[in-house]
């Protein structure tokens, strides 16, 4: 998340309201940003070619891409693996 940081502030505007409403369409975020969808468009394209967003196609709507990493078995799943 800190590659945010890095961003231009149109871009870093648009990620950051899009991380907090979890999901929503060019024309909520045209409405927020203040920029007409043909000029957020482009923006868009780009955040989700970069990463940071996912675009839903049959919904229309924009999310996170959020990058998990894979869980730590617990360390009673591990002691029960050993004592096999």
């Amino acid at each position: 998340m800190t590659d945010i940081l890095s961003l231009a502030e149109a871009e870093r505007s648009v990620v950051n309201w899009v991380l907090r409403k979890r999901r929503c369409t060019l024309e909520q975020i045209s409405q927020q940003i203040e920029k007409s969808p043909e000029e957020l468009r482009p923006i868009l394209n780009q955040l989700v070619s970069a990463g940071f967003l996912l675009e839903d196609i049959e919904t229309e709507k924009f999310r996170i891409a959020v990058r998990t990493k894979p869980q730590r078995p617990s360390t009673e799943k591990l002691w029960d693996a050993l004592s096999d």
